[in-house]
């Protein structure tokens, strides 16, 4: 592969592994965003909604949707469209 992605300390650029289809799987101590703890990984970190956020997984093989749920006292479509407009 061409390309060299961020590497377990998310700051350093480091190699693409492949798995190469002889098992082992992903390094344990690498940190990941999970949506639960697992017991064989050290340095994973749990996604949590704060306020006015929504987490939804779709399960297994499919997707999870995180969506702001409104209110926050934030400016409304109507506003905002109209400072766009006003070049605010």
């Amino acid at each position: 592969m061409s390309r060299e992605p961020l590497g377990p300390s998310e700051t350093e650029p480091g190699p693409i592994e492949s798995a190469g289809g002889g098992g082992g799987g992903a390094p344990e101590t690498a940190q990941y965003v999970v949506l639960a703890t697992n017991g064989t990984l050290t340095n994973e970190r749990v996604l949590a909604a704060g306020s006015g956020i929504s987490i939804t997984d779709g399960g297994a093989g499919s997707t999870v949707t995180i969506a702001a749920t409104g209110g926050g006292g934030g400016l409304s479509q109507a506003e905002v469209l109209a400072r766009m407009s006003l070049g605010v």
